[in-house]
């Protein structure tokens, strides 16, 4: 999550803590404690360290649902102003005083579930059930303190079955939603470290390492469900001209609207990586050689008009499909031949295994 998101989200959700507190806040009622800390879980982990997938939703999340907790604050303030002196002992007061909390963490279980829903997460549905169970759990207390009885007093409290059974579950519910917010942040800070060190910081696609590692689980998936999968090869034309002659900043800006190009260009689920230097590779899942060819023409076309402010510049290509027994790097060598097939014939073209495409310009 970029930091801008994460702050404001991040301050959003400290919106939610604070609404969720001061209401209901009872320093010598133990199961409050519990309460915050478990709320306090929630805003630091939930939402401010959520899957890259969801972020944009998550930052809506967070404007559209702060005024709902805001309101649950006043109301709960409110109420609890209301029942102050009363009775403690009786399903009335059980119930205004537990409702902020059961309201606050059903929100917070239908946004886990948002969550589960777009991104397809088991822990963020098992985060959803828990604080669901943590909803119901407050729900149900009240009918618990009327029917066993929670004493008149906090020392009556502590002594009765109900305080048994309320800090019980209440500590089973707060460790196991502890365990899996902790699991949610440890792999979000191991999956932002594999992102930052498999994506190439120049274009923002993936470097060699990265298309590696992904186009290996690719190719091994493809041999086993026999679906097609092409690999293109891309090399810019004359680009240490480009560099000689405009200087490194402008041959930088020329890779960065490249990389610009050719994600623009390819579909959606391509893998696009800079392999090094000025040498591209885009992996096409569930394509054929002739899907290929026409992504790579498309690229081609798309590569002489980077920008006017940038100088002109061609692109050679060459494309393999994969064949039983390949590897990853079988089908990138078969492609880096024909790029290079693609060079010598006279540039600004797109080779492949079967026939040749029809030439650019060849005077680029």
């Amino acid at each position: 999550m970029r930091s801008g998101d994460r702050d404001e989200v991040g301050s959003s959700w400290s919106t939610i803590a604070c609404a969720s507190i001061p209401h209901n806040f009872d320093a010598t009622c133990p199961s409050n404690l519990q309460a915050v800390t478990e709320i306090f879980g929630i805003v630091i982990a939930a939402h401010s360290n959520g899957p890259s997938t969801g972020r944009r939703h998550h930052r809506n999340d967070a404007h559209v649902r702060r005024p709902l907790f805001v309101a649950i604050a006043f109301a709960g303030a409110i109420c609890r102003a209301a029942i102050w002196n009363g009775p403690r002992n009786t399903l009335l007061y059980g119930l205004i005083f537990q409702a902020p909390f059961f309201v606050s963490f059903l929100l917070c279980a239908s946004l886990c579930a948002r969550s589960a829903r777009t991104t397809r997460d088991p822990m963020w549905l098992t985060l959803a059930i828990t604080f669901g169970v943590m909803a119901a759990y407050f729900l149900a207390k009240p009918f618990f303190a009327a029917a066993f009885g929670s004493g008149a007093t906090v020392r009556d409290y502590a002594a009765s079955p109900y305080a048994l059974f309320s800090q019980a579950l209440g500590g089973v519910t707060i460790i196991m939603s502890g365990l899996v917010i902790l699991l949610i942040i440890v792999r979000s800070v191991l999956d932002r470290s594999i992102e930052d060190a498999e994506t190439d910081q120049l274009t923002g696609v993936a470097n060699r390492r990265g298309f590696d590692r992904q186009a290996h689980r690719t190719v091994e998936r493809a041999l086993l469900t026999r679906q097609p999968l092409a690999v293109i090869a891309l090399d810019l034309d004359h680009f240490k001209r480009v560099n000689d002659v405009f200087g490194h900043a402008t041959g930088d800006a020329v890779l960065r609207a490249f990389a610009k190009t050719v994600t623009a260009t390819a579909p959606s689920s391509a893998l696009v990586a800079r392999l090094g230097g000025e040498e591209f590779a885009v992996l096409l899942d569930r394509t054929t050689l002739e899907g290929a060819a026409l992504t790579a023409e498309a690229i081609r076309k798309a590569t002489r008009e980077l920008g006017d402010h940038l100088p002109p510049v061609t692109v050679s290509g060459g494309i393999a499909e994969l064949k039983e027994g390949d590897t990853v790097a079988s089908m990138l060598h078969r492609a880096d031949v024909r790029a290079y097939d693609a060079k010598i014939t006279g540039r600004n073209r797109i080779h492949e295994s079967v026939r040749q495409l029809p030439s650019g310009d060849e005077s680029a």
